[in-house]
């Protein structure tokens, strides 16, 4: 296995990581990689929120914080906490960035993954909260910046879309169909599930995509040269063809495609394989903009909209 330092020199040279074969080792806490795509800026408001998380999982947490990688991020190459920042300039291509993360991930030796945007600060413990509920795929919960202000969890809805969640117990637990990535803890195993159960395929336009194993029907595929996409009966019909990973390219857990974020497509991948998200309602994070989002603007929103503020 590549030793950390080889690692991180050559993700700070861009150069393809070779992937091995996890090898797990015992420890009295687990190990964790945090994760954060991010934009090359941050909100001043939203480092010291994240120094006192890690400081406050150090000292006091049940888990081990293995290293921190940041993608597109203003962090150095290389410091005494083992941050990795590649400097790409990726600042509208999250599912790039989280691909890469994960393909670095995979490749190590932590047993998890926890996820932050750049832009959601998780109170203090969170990564040990989320731990110990036991769930392989669980979230804490923060608030849309839209003037709303539901919470980043949702549940699909009757038209075949999503719908936050509402009317929920403070504190709860419970499981849901969608949750962001900013504040998301999530196991290995979640990741190879997911890889287990689906083919990779391309379609014509030489786009990368997972199709669950379970929906494949006719593993033939046809002539692309004699077959022109259509329309029946509400249904496209065009050509896709089992493929394997090039040089330079990542597994493609996320994507932004038809106006849907890459949390979602993920999501919908894990519930192919029979995994669905939780969320943690008592862990709830801050969403840092111009102002800051709380529990307490929806709570206001809510009071507001049914004439009680």
């Amino acid at each position: 296995m590549l030793s950390l330092s080889t690692r991180i020199q050559l993700l700070g040279e861009g150069r393809k990581v070779k992937r091995v074969a996890h090898e797990s080792k015992p420890a009295e806490r687990p190990f964790v990689d945090i994760a954060i795509p991010c934009l090359p800026y941050q909100s001043s408001k939203w480092w010291p929120k994240i120094m006192s998380l890690i400081l406050s999982e150090e000292r006091y947490g049940k888990v081990q914080i293995n290293k921190i990688t940041a993608v597109s991020s203003a962090l150095v190459d290389s410091n005494k906490n083992h941050v990795i920042s590649v400097g790409k300039k990726r600042e509208n291509y999250v599912d790039s960035n989280r691909k890469e993360i994960t393909a670095d991930f995979l490749g190590g030796e932590a047993e998890w993954i926890f996820w932050i945007d750049d832009d959601t600060a998780p109170p203090k413990l969170a990564i040990t909260k989320l731990f110990s509920s036991g769930h392989d795929f669980i979230s804490g919960l923060y608030y849309s910046k839209a003037e709303e202000h539901a919470p980043v969890a949702m549940l699909k809805a009757d038209d075949g879309g999503y719908r936050a969640i509402a009317g929920y117990s403070p504190g709860a637990i419970m499981p849901v169909d969608i949750v962001g990535m900013g504040c998301c803890l999530i196991h290995r195993s979640v990741y190879e599930r997911i890889m287990q159960g689906h083919t990779l395929y391309r379609r014509m336009d030489k786009t990368l995509f997972a199709f669950p194993n379970s929906q494949i029907k006719d593993k033939e595929p046809v002539n692309s040269e004699r077959f022109d996409p259509y329309i029946e009966n509400g249904i496209l019909h065009e050509p896709a063809f089992p493929t394997e990973l090039e040089e330079g390219e990542n597994y493609p857990f996320y994507a932004l495609e038809n106006d849907r974020t890459e949390d979602i497509i993920f999501c919908e991948l894990a519930a192919h394989v029979g995994i669905r998200p939780w969320v943690d309602t008592s862990v709830t994070c801050e969403h840092i903009g111009l102002s800051t989002v709380t529990e307490k603007d929806y709570e206001a929103y809510q009071l507001h909209k049914a004439g009680l503020l």
